[in-house]
C-alpha cells in the first residue's frame, strides 16, 4: 500500500543525510526527506488532524485518518527562538485539507539567528511503514512528492497500551525543554527495550517511541516528567532516568531562550533622548535624520522569450561589472579588495548556470536571477560560521545591482539632504562608498561593529559613525534634528537649543584641533619623556602611500601585497611584481621602512587563479602562510621579487597567520635561501592567539613582530567582527587581548626586538597609550589617521603609559578599560 504526500513547501529537495543535524541526518527522528525552502509558509502534506504543535511553534504534526503521522520541523536549532518568528495558522485538534496553510515563518530571522532554514519532513516511528522515498527532481513546488509504503493490510495506528508501572518524577534540565534532539535520543534508547514506555507529565503523556508524541507534550525547561512502562527492569528504568537528568545530549550550560514570541520592542535609551552605540569612526556630526530605505523591485511574471531574456541578462551582467569597476576605483585604496570580490561573484558559475537554466525554461531573467542569488544567499546566511554567513550581504549587494540593471533602475542616484545623519540597519560596502561627503555629516547603524567593512570605509571617508545602536534608532522621525557624538558613543535624539549650541562649539574645537594636528603631522611623534614612536601607514598601492606620506607617515607598517594580486586576472610574473614593488620602494625612499606582508589569501580573500578546495570554515583553514605547502611556487616568486627592492628602501617582510614555531622556521629557511646577502628584516604577524602565547619562543628567531589586532581580537573572542548582532563586542581593549599584546611586548623587550601594531587598535586613540605602555614602538594606520595618532603619542609619557597598563590589566571588561583611559586622558 502506498501513501503519497504533497511537498509542504516550495524549495530544493535533499535527503536527510545532508541535513546539518545528526538527529535527522542519522534517521533518529524517523525516515523522510528535507526541503531547503524558498517560501515562508508551511502547508499540510495531506488531509488529516493537527495532533502536535510544539510550544516553540517551529514543529508540528498532522495525522491522517489511517493513523499515519507526518512531522514537519522548520529550520535547524530553531527551538532556541522560543516561538519568535513563527505564526501558526492552526491549533491542535484542527482538521486540515492537503495544501492548507499550517504555519508562517520569518525566513530572514531564522537565517540570521539559526543554523539553517532546511525543513525536515519525517514519518515518526511506525511499524507499518516499510519505506519512504521522494519523487524525482530537485525542485519541489507543492505537488505529490513523498511516497510512503505501508505493509499490506496493516494500518499506522499506535500499538495498544498494557499494564503500567511508574518511575519517579524528574525535573527537566534542558535549557530549551524537550525539543527534537533530546526527544530523539530518548526514542533511540527506548527502541532497544521491551514492552511499552511512556513519557508522562502532570496532566498528559505520550509514547516514548513516538517523537511526535514527545514533542506534543510541549515540555519546557524545569517541567516535571516521569517514565511509565510495562516491562522495564529496575536497571533499565534507572538508565533512562539518568539519561533524562543528564539532558539527553543537550548543552546544559546554554543560556535559556528568550521569552515567547512577541513584538520586538525598541531598546530604551539609558538617558532620556539619548541612544548609546559603539564608535566606528570618530568625530561629531550635527544634522537631520535621513532614514535609508532600500529599493524594492517588482519582478515580471512573464518571459519575453528565452533568447530575449538571455540577452537582457548578459547585458545586465556587463553593466553591473562596469559599475563595480567604477566603485572599486572610487573606494579608499585599502578597501578596493571588497569590490574585487564583488566582481568575482558576478562570475560565479553556479549562480550563472542556475539563472541561465531558469531562463531557458521560460522564466523572466529578473525572476530567474533573483531566485538564484537569493538561494545562495540563504545558504550562506544559514551557515553556523558567522564569518561566512556575513558574506550573504555581499552576495545580495551584487544580486540587487544586477537586478536593478535588468529592471532599468540602475541609474537612479540617491540624493541626500544638506547635513544628513544617515540612519539605517546596516549598509553594503557599495552603498557606503556612495555617501555624499559634502552632505552627509554622520552615519548611525543599528547593527554592525567597529571593525566591519562599513566602519572601515566610514573611517576612510572621514564620516563620523556609530554602530550597534540598536533598533530604536530606526524609529526616529525623518528630518528630526540630532547630534551624533562619535567621540563618546552617543546619539542625542532630542537636543535642545543649548545642547545644539554646545555641540557646534565642540565641532569648531574639533576642526581647529584637526588643523593643528595636520600642521604638526610631519614632525616626529615623541612622547613627553622623549621616546620616538614611528607612525606609519597601511597601504595596498601607490595611491595609499602618496596619501600617507602627505599626512606625515614615517614609513609603511603594512603593505597588503595581496591587493595587487586581486586586481589581476592571472598571477603576475616575477618581473611584473618586481616593477610594482620597486615603484613603491622608490616612492617611499631609502630611509623609510617598508613592511610588506606576504600574500594573505583565503578566507574572504580568495584569488580566482589560485584554486582552493571548498572549506566549511576557510577562516580557520588554508589562508595566509598555510597555503604555502600547496603553492610554494607562488610564494617563492613573490619573495624573490620583494627582495629585489631591498636596495631602494628599508625592506621588512612579515609572514601572516603563523601559529606555530615550526611554521615560522620553515618559511624563514625558505626566505633565507633567497636573501643572497641582502639586508632584509624578517618578522611574524601576530594575529593568531597561539602565536601571541608563543611570543617568548618566537622572539629569539624573528627580527620583529607586527600585531594585527583585528584578527587577533576576533579569533580570541570567537566573534566575527562583521557579525550583525555581535560585532559591537569585538573590542581590542578587552583585557584578554591586552594580556596577549603585553606578553608579545615583553618577549620582544627581553630579546631586543621591535614590535608594531598594524590593526585597528593602532588608530584607536584610547588604545594608543596602552600600546605605548606595552613596548609598542610602531603604529601603522590608515592615511587620514596619521596626524591624530602622532598628536596622541605626544600627550603621554612612557612612564604614565606603563602605569596605565598595570591598572588596565587588572580590569575585566573592555568598557572599564576605556573608562580608565578617558579618566587619565583628561
Amino acid at each position: 500500500m502506498q501513501v503519497v504526500l504533497q511537498a509542504p513547501l516550495t524549495g530544493w529537495a535533499l535527503p536527510l543525510s545532508e541535513v546539518p543535524d545528526p538527529v535527522f541526518s542519522q534517521g533518529l527522528a524517523g525516515p523522510g526527506y528535507a526541503i531547503d525552502p524558498t517560501v515562508s509558509v508551511l502547508k499540510s502534506p495531506c488531509a488529516g488532524e493537527v495532533v502536535q504543535l510544539h510550544r516553540c511553534l517551529h514543529a508540528l504534526t498532522v495525522r491522517r485518518s489511517d493513523g499515519l503521522e507526518v512531522l514537519m520541523h522548520v529550520g535547524i536549532d530553531t527551538v532556541k527562538l522560543n516561538g519568535q518568528g513563527f505564526t501558526p495558522r492552526v491549533k491542535v485538534g484542527d482538521s486540515v485539507e492537503a495544501g492548507a496553510p499550517l504555519l508562517e515563518f520569518d525566513s530572514d530571522l531564522i537565517a540570521t539567528r539559526c543554523r539553517s532554514l532546511i525543513t525536515v519532513v519525517v514519518i515518526p516511528e511506525n511499524p507499518a511503514v516499510t519505506s519512504v522515498a521522494a519523487g524525482e527532481g530537485k525542485v519541489v513546488q507543492g505537488s505529490d512528492w513523498l511516497k510512503v509504503e505501508l505493509k499490506q493490510g496493516e494500518t499506522a495506528a499506535a500499538q495498544a497500551e498494557g499494564p503500567e508501572k511508574s518511575g519517579r518524577w524528574l525535573e527537566l534540565p534542558n535549557p530549551t525543554g524537550m525539543h527534537a534532539r533530546p526527544a530523539a535520543q530518548l526514542l533511540t534508547m527506548v527502541k532497544e527495550l521491551p514492552g511499552n514506555v511512556w513519557l508522562e507529565k502532570r496532566g498528559g503523556r505520550a509514547s516514548a517511541r513516538s517523537l511526535v508524541g514527545i514533542l506534543g507534550l510541549g515540555l519546557g525547561p524545569k517541567d516535571e516528567v516521569r517514565l511509565t512502562h510495562t516491562s522495564l527492569s529496575d536497571q533499565q528504568l534507572k538508565r533512562l532516568e539518568e539519561a533524562i537528568l543528564s539532558g539527553l545530549g543537550d548543552d546544559l550550560s546554554a543560556a535559556p531562550p528568550p521569552a515567547p514570541a512577541a513584538p520586538v520592542q525598541p531598546a530604551a535609551p539609558t538617558v532620556e533622548g539619548q541612544l548609546l552605540g559603539v564608535v566606528a569612526s570618530r568625530g561629531l556630526g550635527i544634522g537631520v535624520v535621513y532614514l535609508w530605505k532600500r529599493a524594492t523591485f517588482q519582478l515580471p511574471d512573464k518571459s519575453e522569450g528565452a533568447t530575449r531574456e538571455r540577452e537582457r541578462f548578459e547585458g545586465a551582467l556587463t553593466q553591473a561589472a562596469g559599475q563595480i569597476s567604477d566603485l572599486e576605483r572610487k573606494a579608499p585604496p585599502a578597501e578596493r579588495a571588497i569590490f574585487a570580490a564583488h566582481a568575482e561573484i558576478l562570475q560565479d558559475p553556479e549562480l550563472l548556470e542556475a539563472t541561465r537554466t531558469a531562463i531557458a525554461a521560460e522564466q523572466p531573467a529578473a525572476r530567474a536571477w533573483h531566485a538564484a542569488y537569493e538561494k545562495q544567499a540563504e545558504v550562506l546566511a544559514a551557515l553556523p560560521n558567522p564569518l561566512l554567513a556575513a558574506r550573504a550581504n555581499d552576495l545580495r549587494d551584487v544580486g540587487e545591482r544586477v537586478l536593478a540593471c535588468l529592471l532599468g533602475e540602475a541609474s537612479a542616484q540617491r540624493v541626500f539632504p544638506e547635513n544628513s545623519i544617515v540612519v539605517c540597519r546596516d549598509l553594503n560596502p557599495s552603498e557606503t562608498v556612495q555617501l555624499d561627503r559634502q552632505r552627509v555629516r554622520g552615519l548611525c547603524l543599528s547593527q554592525g561593529g567597529p571593525t566591519s567593512h562599513v566602519a572601515i570605509l566610514a573611517r576612510s571617508l572621514g564620516i563620523p559613525s556609530l554602530c550597534a545602536v540598536g533598533p530604536a534608532c530606526l524609529d526616529l522621525k525623518e528630518g528630526a534634528q540630532v547630534i551624533l557624538d562619535a567621540e563618546n558613543g552617543v546619539l542625542h535624539c532630542q537636543p535642545g537649543s543649548a545642547e545644539l549650541e554646545s555641540a557646534r562649539r565642540r565641532l569648531e574645537e574639533l576642526t581647529q584641533q584637526q588643523q593643528a594636528e595636520r600642521a604638526q603631522a610631519h614632525q616626529e611623534a615623541r612622547t613627553g619623556d622623549g621616546t620616538h614612536v614611528e607612525v606609519a601607514v597601511n597601504i595596498g598601492n601607490g595611491d595609499d602611500l602618496r596619501q600617507g606620506l602627505e599626512q606625515g607617515a614615517e614609513g609603511v607598517g603594512l603593505f597588503r601585497t595581496e591587493f595587487y594580486f586581486h586586481g589581476l586576472d592571472q598571477e603576475p610574473g616575477p618581473e611584473q611584481q618586481t616593477q610594482f614593488y620597486g615603484e613603491l620602494a622608490q616612492q617611499l625612499g631609502a630611509q623609510k621602512r617598508l613592511v610588506a606582508r606576504l600574500l594573505d589569501v583565503g578566507g574572504d580573500k580568495p584569488l580566482p587563479y589560485v584554486p582552493m578546495a571548498h572549506e566549511e570554515n576557510p577562516f580557520l583553514g588554508l589562508r595566509g602562510i598555510r597555503l604555502y605547502k600547496s603553492r610554494p611556487d607562488l610564494f617563492r616568486r613573490q619573495i624573490e621579487a620583494l627582495f629585489k627592492t631591498s636596495e631602494q628602501c628599508r625592506l621588512a617582510v612579515m609572514v601572516p597567520m603563523i601559529s606555530t614555531l615550526a611554521e615560522w622556521r620553515a618559511i624563514r629557511a625558505e626566505m633565507e635561501q633567497q636573501l643572497q646577502g641582502r639586508k632584509v628584516e624578517l618578522g611574524v604577524m601576530i594575529e593568531v592567539p597561539s602565536a601571541a602565547l608563543l611570543a617568548d619562543q618566537l622572539a629569539p628567531e624573528v627580527d620583529f613582530f607586527s600585531i594585527g589586532t583585528n584578527d587577533l581580537t576576533q579569533y580570541t573572542l570567537a566573534i566575527d567582527r562583521a557579525h550583525p548582532e555581535l560585532a559591537g563586542q569585538v573590542d581590542a581593549l578587552h583585557p584578554s587581548i591586552l594580556r596577549l599584546i603585553h606578553g608579545v611586548g615583553e618577549a620582544a623587550r627581553k630579546h631586543g626586538k621591535w614590535v608594531g601594531v598594524c590593526g585597528g587598535a593602532a588608530q584607536d586613540l584610547e588604545a594608543v597609550p596602552l600600546l605605548l605602555g606595552m613596548n609598542i614602538r610602531e603604529l601603522s594606520v590608515s592615511p587620514p589617521a596619521v596626524p591624530s595618532v602622532k598628536a596622541e603619542v605626544r600627550r603621554w609619557t612612557v612612564a604614565d603609559c606603563e602605569k596605565l597598563v598595570g591598572e588596565a590589566l587588572a580590569l575585566a571588561e573592555a568598557e572599564a578599560v576605556r573608562k580608565l583611559v578617558r579618566e587619565r586622558r583628561k
